[in-house]
């Protein structure tokens, strides 16, 4: 298989407007865009603790999955998602 054998495959199973989140009790949910999220640390334009909206959730060129905030990519890991 080659890498846009890989590509498609992968892309035929996600989507930029929806994530799955695995709950502290182990609970599995999908959550739709626009979706809330709370920032664990400060940004320019967005405050430690400031609730924000996703509007779409993307891949880096690097495999690392960012949240689409207003105009800006931001990293996942900087926020904590609101179920």
């Amino acid at each position: 298989m080659n890498d846009d054998e890989i590509q498609f495959e992968y892309y035929e199973y996600v989507s930029p407007y929806n994530v799955l989140v695995v709950s502290s009790d182990g609970e599995i949910f999908e959550l739709n865009c626009p979706f809330e999220v709370k920032a664990k640390v400060n940004f320019p334009d967005i405050k430690a603790n400031d609730l924000v909206w996703v509007h779409k959730v993307q891949t880096t060129n690097e495999n690392k999955d960012v949240f689409i905030i207003g105009e800006e990519a931001y990293s996942v890991k900087y926020f904590h998602v609101i179920v």
